[in-house]
């Protein structure tokens, strides 16, 4: 007695009698070593990278024939010079080529704590018309690395990426197909963050010094009105130029920065020492049109001194102690985030 043959076996045989049996993708073993970085442009989001790249593939498809360079800014500017003429067929039986870059490449960079940002400097390529199920680039991660000797002025090396990952592109680009097609995207390079030194040697003094010299009115005797009040709005004008002086290589964003949430804590510090100085300025005024020692005087008297030494030592206080608790809010925040 014969047993049924299940209707999904004979689905299956007869899928393999079409068709063939299914295969694997073919693979691509792709190293980088990065040589150098340099000229990172935060305004135009670029950077010049110099690089050796390798492949190395068994199988029919060549991928150096479907190079694409996804984060190229000039093309006619790329240099990419094969080491061998044709690719090289190893004892392995597999093929082997070697490239040497020198391009201008551009990467979205992240501002929201500048001046204590991090940022990546990548190369991303895919091959173009192949889909993952097809061909897939797959890493060394054995013999790909940097150049130990590599220094970025102004920036501090925190890891180097070589990593492939699969990218889907919704739709069949206006092809009357099934879309969703997935593509291998291989890409190397840097992820580098301003040293702490920047914001702590570079951007704070000037604020604090500035801030200060406008808290030390509180030193100068009360009768001085115009001296007491015209010194917080020149430090008010002298913090407007800081800020314009440290945004100038920044790019035009829609974006609060960390530098912006410091300088309008500052901006507010400054019109609070402002109102302080008005506040005791009047006091002042009504003191000069007493007459003698009396009762009301010398409260009047006790008031203006207890306000200039409590706005001596609290408004020192609370900048630098609202500095620290911005810096730690904002990039705090950021970095759980990711």
């Amino acid at each position: 007695m014969h047993r049924p043959v299940p209707l999904a076996a004979l689905l299956l045989g007869l899928w393999f009698a079409l068709l063939g049996p299914l295969q694997a993708a073919e693979e691509v073993r792709v190293g980088a070593y990065l040589n150098n970085v340099e000229s990172i442009d935060l305004a135009s989001n670029t950077y010049y990278v110099n690089a050796y790249l390798w492949l190395r593939w068994r199988g029919q498809i060549d991928p150096t024939a479907h190079l694409n360079w996804l984060n190229l800014n000039d093309a006619w500017a790329l240099t990419l010079d094969p080491y061998y003429p044709e690719p090289l067929t190893l004892a392995d039986g597999s093929h082997y080529q070697r490239y040497y870059i020198e391009a201008k490449f551009f990467h979205k960079f992240w501002l929201g704590t500048f001046p204590l940002d991090w940022q990546k400097v990548l190369v991303e390529l895919e091959l173009r018309g192949l889909e993952r199920e097809q061909v897939r680039f797959v890493p060394d991660t054995e013999q790909s690395a940097m150049n130990p000797d590599l220094r970025i002025p102004g920036w501090r090396i925190l890891e180097f990426y070589n990593e492939e990952r699969g990218v889907r592109y919704p739709g069949a680009f206006g092809l009357d197909e099934a879309g969703g097609q997935e593509y291998s995207r291989y890409r190397f390079g840097l992820k580098i963050e301003r040293p702490m030194s920047f914001y702590l040697f570079k951007i704070i003094p000037p604020i604090l010094i500035v801030l200060l010299s406008c808290i030390v009115i509180f030193l100068v005797d009360p009768s001085y009105i115009d001296l007491r009040i015209g010194t917080p709005i020149g430090a008010l004008l002298t913090e407007v130029f800081l800020y314009l002086s440290f945004v100038a290589p920044l790019p035009s964003v829609g974006m609060l920065l960390l530098l912006d949430h410091v300088f309008n804590f500052c901006y507010l510090i400054t019109f609070l020492v402002l109102l302080v100085a008005i506040w005791t300025s009047r006091l002042q005024g009504r003191l000069e049109r007493l007459e003698g020692e009396s009762e009301e005087a010398q409260n009047l008297a006790w008031s203006i001194q207890q306000l200039d030494r409590w706005a001596l030592f609290g408004f020192p206080l609370l900048l630098v102690s609202g500095i620290f608790l911005i810096t730690w809010a904002v990039r705090g925040s950021y970095l759980f985030s990711m």
